[in-house]
């Protein structure tokens, strides 16, 4: 059924699918095949040889090529408001299946009786009566958190992930698409490729008029404009009013996400700048509800709503990569990558280019830390700065994306920075060692005095007690004690190369030094 609803959507007047067909079908259902390879599956399976594919020669390709004569695996992904449901079918049609996960179908529990049938009985048991909604897709190995977690990539996979997520953000806003929730799990890995999905919070950028992003969110990756400080009673109590209109609210999962974080002296809170979209009653009979594109009373909130705009997925894009060449995120997040505490949201609010600084100096690798540099950029209204980017497709001509990942890695001006970075400590390091030397001298000069008074004593008791040692002889003796001196002892440090870190005296008494190697 799933292959069959792209034949009949394909299929021409005489219901056979003509080769050009057959790479719409492909392109739709996220399959990647070069024009040589698809050409020779059409002419192996065109059993008759008319130069057409036939519904039963088409799903014979399929269970021969692909499935195996078995079926293939899907995702559902089930949606309880009828206007998310239309606006992700609308948003994704006309995207290339090469960036974003492909949607295969799309079910409408209202008016498709076969999924209703489907819907009340398949799925009884997963409390799914409310989702009346539903698009089926190709069904991804894994998404982009699993990758970083569990397979440790090296950094020419970094880079190739990095560079296929910055085309399909691209691929967005040339067709004037906003994402507006990139994060690992809404990045997947299928057929060889990382693509994305998860349009729920995505926003069309209108030719006329404005778009407004943050009803939905991840605060973990969001610029630091859509974080909004509140500092009155009054401004607290319209962002309460907004949300809570009755009692149940306040335990809503809802609230739960968009409450206030307060500081500890609960003179301000920090928020998402956030919203809901306006609905409407869509059937009166059963009190189903539509969201519009526009939100609810935007004027009753405290804050002004962010428009859509690609400055809000350059930062995701930022953050993400961030995460790609730390192994951490930017903040700490909770399961649902929300920032945790207020002293995150504190810290993402007052965002500025000593925190910038700050966190992307973690970044080993010196072209990956100055282009997130570049990305985590504040985007602050009538300002240009020279070194934030604007477009994707500026991002993806930094030098970042020009590593020649097939030659010998060249690492001299990360090797250099950090020489610098040493030598400005060399001062301190002196000082130190200075001190310490000094100390071991003070150290053995001590034991040198202890040592020259017990030898004395011993030789004034050899001398009472041998009737054969002269006077001219204890002379000697004495002056020889007096005049010795401590001689330094070498150690091997395993580099073919000795450091001075002990001494030894005459009689075989050991002083500990110190020695710094570098």
């Amino acid at each position: 059924e799933q292959y069959t609803s792209y034949f009949e959507k394909f299929s021409n007047e005489n219901k056979t699918l003509s080769e050009k067909g057959l790479g719409k079908v492909f392109d739709s259902l996220g399959r990647q095949a070069s024009r040589n390879h698809l050409s020779i599956m059409f002419t192996v399976h065109d059993i008759d040889k008319s130069n057409a594919l036939s519904e039963y020669e088409y799903i014979k390709m399929w269970r021969d090529e692909f499935d195996g004569d078995m079926r293939r695996e899907v995702a559902f992904k089930f949606m309880s408001d009828k206007g998310q449901f239309e606006r992700e079918v609308k948003l994704r049609d006309g995207l290339d299946t090469n960036y974003v996960l492909g949607m295969i179908d799309h079910y409408d529990f209202t008016v498709d009786g076969e999924f209703h049938n489907a819907h009340c009985t398949t799925y009884q048991e997963m409390d799914l009566k409310k989702y009346k909604y539903a698009i089926t897709m190709p069904f991804a190995d894994r998404n982009l958190e699993t990758i970083l977690r569990s397979e440790r990539p090296t950094l020419p996979q970094k880079i190739e992930y990095s560079r296929q997520i910055a085309e399909a953000i691209n691929h967005l806003h040339v067709n004037n698409l906003i994402h507006g929730d990139i994060k690992p799990t809404n990045i997947v890995h299928f057929q060889g490729r990382l693509r994305l999905t998860g349009f729920h919070s995505s926003r069309k950028i209108p030719r006329e008029g404005k778009s407004y992003v943050g009803a939905e969110f991840s605060s973990g990756y969001l610029p630091p404009k859509m974080i909004s400080k509140i500092t009155t009673d009054s401004d607290l109590d319209k962002f309460r009013n907004y949300f809570l209109k009755n009692e149940e609210d306040e335990t809503s999962e809802l609230w739960k996400k968009v409450k206030p974080k307060f500081i500890e002296n609960k003179t301000a809170a920090y928020l998402v700048k956030t919203f809901k979209y306006a609905e409407k009653l869509e059937n009166a009979s059963n009190g189903d509800h539509f969201q519009e594109e526009e939100p609810e009373s935007p004027d009753s909130l405290p804050y002004d709503l962010v428009v859509a705009s690609p400055a809000f997925d350059i930062w995701s894009f930022g953050s993400l990569l961030y995460t790609l060449f730390t192994d951490t995120t930017l903040f700490k997040l909770n399961r649902k990558d929300d920032l945790v505490n207020v002293s995150a949201m504190e810290e993402l609010y007052n965002w500025d280019e000593e925190k910038n600084k700050k966190y992307t100096q973690r970044i080993t690798i010196r072209v990956a830390r100055k282009l997130v540099s570049k990305l985590l950029q504040r985007d602050l209204p009538d300002c240009d700065l020279p070194d934030r980017y604007n477009t994707m497709a500026s991002i993806l001509e930094d030098d970042f994306f020009k590593i020649d990942l097939e030659g010998e890695p060249h690492y001299e001006e990360d090797i250099l920075e950090n020489v610098i970075k040493f030598s400005e400590h060399i001062p301190e390091v002196h000082e130190q060692s200075t001190v310490i030397e000094n100390i071991s001298k003070e150290s053995s000069s001590e034991q040198e005095t202890v040592d020259k008074e017990r030898d004395v004593n011993d030789l004034n008791e050899k001398v009472q007690d041998d009737d054969n040692f002269t006077e001219s002889k204890k002379a000697d003796k004495l002056s020889e004690i007096k005049d010795r001196t401590v001689k330094p002892k070498e150690l091997y440090d395993g580099r073919g190369k000795t450091r001075e870190l002990g001494f030894n005296n005459d009689l075989g008494v050991e002083q500990t030094g110190c020695c710094l190697i570098s």
